[in-house]
Parts: C-alpha cells; sequence; structure tokens
C-alpha cells in the first residue's frame, strides 16, 4: 500500500501548512477602524469605544488551523494505525 502511505503523507503536509497558514493569518490581522462618527450634539461629550469584536480574518484563520489540525490528527492516526496492523 505505499501509494495510501503517500497520500497519507501528501495530506500531513497540506494540513500541517494550512494549520500554520491561519495561525499565521489568525496572528497578523488587523481590526477594522470604526468610522462615521462625527460628533453632533447632543452626544458630542461622549467618547465612542468600540466593543471587543473579533474580524472576520481571525475567525477565518483560526477556522483553517482547525482544519488543518484535524487533517494532521487523522494522517498521523492512520499511520499510526497501519504502523501497528502491518508485521
Amino acid at each position: 500500500m505505499p501509494r495510501r502511505d503517500t497520500l497519507i503523507v501528501a495530506l500531513l503536509v497540506v494540513s500541517s501548512l494550512a494549520a500554520i497558514g491561519g495561525v499565521v493569518l489568525a496572528a497578523t490581522a488587523r481590526a477594522t477602524a470604526a468610522f462615521g462618527w462625527f460628533a453632533y450634539a447632543p452626544l458630542s461629550g461622549q467618547v465612542f469605544t468600540p466593543g471587543i469584536g473579533v474580524p472576520p480574518a481571525v475567525i477565518g484563520g483560526l477556522a483553517l488551523a482547525a482544519v488543518g489540525l484535524l487533517g494532521v490528527g487523522f494522517g498521523a492516526g492512520w499511520l499510526v494505525s497501519a504502523r501497528r496492523r502491518d508485521p
């Protein structure tokens, strides 16, 4: 079954790259700036403080990292179980 092992190793490589790319994307994503407040009366005395929001790039990066880690776990489990089955 060398072809199957090659596919699993390819899955491990692609999944590892996806996990690393997702972590990098999530770590380097910047929050979007909040524009549009012109301080008209009667709210001109209040300061706008944006809430805690997660940018879409961070969510996408974490999702990509999660899918990559699932692929790595699947591939590693497959290789370990195949190694135990072979005499």
